[in-house]
């Protein structure tokens, strides 16, 4: 028995009792226990026992409202609106409420130098733009396109003659679009002159380009209308 007992205490300190057994102190005897010889000593717990280790927050994952590793960046619970309805009424303040144009527009005819145009653009209850509008060129480049929605159409005055059939404070409109320019993606911007009736004063500039800031595909700046009209109305209330 003392030589078992001996062998027993080689891995670990041990205290005799009686001749029949021993008693492993737990600082040195864990290792033989557990980890193994040569392990360093396990630690008291710290006061108040145990404690949990603290959750290491993932960026990846989206955390409740409460959460601690809810940084307040979390997507809300409820989805936020970002697509605006054209045919639906905004309350004021409302992130779709748009500003309203003073005007619209309808009009077509040739221009000196050749080419033709035609449509209209006009602001809704809403606040959103629609029309369409309609380019071809003395050699046969055609734009087809609409104003932008979400741009109000800008209407101003550029000078006498005035617009006098209907009669309105402003006789000169600019709209941006997007379209197709044979049949390619394209932006364009549209700037019409209504100097009166009949119409032969009035003038027609359009810029076709891939985009607002590129080199164009086509521009007629401040052209003569040599047939037809432009015709700038009031602000109506809005259409359907």
């Amino acid at each position: 028995m003392m030589k078992r007992l001996e062998g027993l205490c080689a891995i670990g300190t041990c205290v005799l009792v009686a001749a029949s057994g021993c008693s492993l102190d737990l600082g040195s005897a864990e290792g033989a226990a557990g980890r193994g010889r040569g392990a360093a000593p396990m630690e008291d717990p710290p006061d108040g026992g145990y404690e949990e280790p603290v959750e290491t927050c993932d960026p990846n994952r989206e955390y409740a409202a409460g959460h601690a590793c809810n940084d307040g960046n979390d997507p809300p619970d409820e989805p936020v609106e970002t697509m605006c309805d054209p045919t639906r009424e905004y309350a004021e303040g409302h992130p779709c409420n748009k500003a309203r144009s003073d005007c619209w527009v309808t009009g077509g005819g040739k221009i000196d130098g050749g080419g033709s145009f035609g449509g209209n653009a006009k602001p809704f209850r809403s606040g959103w733009v629609g029309g369409e509008w309609n380019h071809v060129t003395g050699d046969g480049h055609h734009l087809h396109g609409s104003p932008y929605p979400e741009l109000p159409l800008d209407c101003d005055y550029a000078g006498d003659p005035g617009a006098d059939h209907p009669i309105v404070d402003v006789n000169r409109l600019v709209f941006h679009g997007a379209g197709t320019w044979d049949r390619e993606p394209c932006y364009f911007r549209v700037t019409l002159v209504d100097h009166g009736e009949p119409g032969s004063l009035d003038e027609y500039s359009l810029f076709v380009a891939a985009d607002p800031w590129s080199l164009p595909f086509y521009e007629a700046d401040g052209v003569p209308i040599a047939h037809g009209n432009i015709q700038i109305h009031p602000l109506n209330g809005g259409h359907p």
